[in-house]
């Protein structure tokens, strides 16, 4: 919506953004081994093979844990991104894990005047927030970033979930302030 009718937008908001994959937390080896398996699973001649392994647990557990960004994923966060990646087709897996390492839109594409927010955690060991900040201030001149302070880049793992509803109401309040839209609640007050 974004690209194909800017006028239409008024702000942007973006929660853990995944979309230029230079800001992710991957040691070189690592990328590497990932963009060899999306296109070893996009030719024609590897597709089929990747395709059952991507449908055998024990493979995907182990893939999962040797590219753990941080190294540390819990044996739960690994069985859970196991049920995750099943919720699509394992093509439609594959052009999402391409798209995240690969896409870059064009530089000449800017928004300069377009409310912008990223929302982030602060203890992410997925993301790096510093390089995200830079990669989308090319496009947001405006970006105003937002940091929830969660022990770790899934919000809703086990020891997240009171931290995570706790900050999240008053920072979404934040960002609709931000924003300049207002409840209900504001417009009666201001009413009166």
């Amino acid at each position: 919506m974004l690209l194909n009718d800017p006028n239409g937008c008024q702000g942007n908001l973006f929660i853990y953004p995944l979309a230029m994959g230079s800001h992710i937390k991957y040691s070189s080896g690592k990328k590497k081994v990932v963009k060899y398996l999306v296109s070893f699973a996009k030719s024609p001649l590897f597709n089929p093979l990747l395709k059952k392994m991507f449908h055998s647990d024990r493979i995907m557990y182990f893939l999962f844990k040797k590219l753990s960004a941080s190294g540390v994923s819990t044996d739960a966060d690994l069985k859970r991104r196991i049920i995750n990646s099943r919720m699509c087709s394992f093509n439609t897996y594959i052009y999402g894990v391409s798209s995240i390492f690969g896409f870059q839109p064009s530089r000449e594409k800017k928004f300069p005047g377009l409310k912008t927010i990223i929302v982030l955690n602060k203890n992410d060991e997925l993301i790096d927030s510093r390089f995200t900040l830079k990669n989308y201030r090319n496009y947001f001149p405006n970006l105003i970033m937002k940091y929830l302070n969660l022990g770790s880049h899934n919000p809703t793992r086990k020891e997240n979930n009171q931290a995570f509803n706790r900050l999240f109401p008053p920072l979404l309040q934040d960002i609709l302030n931000e924003l300049g839209v207002r409840n209900k609640k504001q417009e009666l007050r201001i009413r009166k």
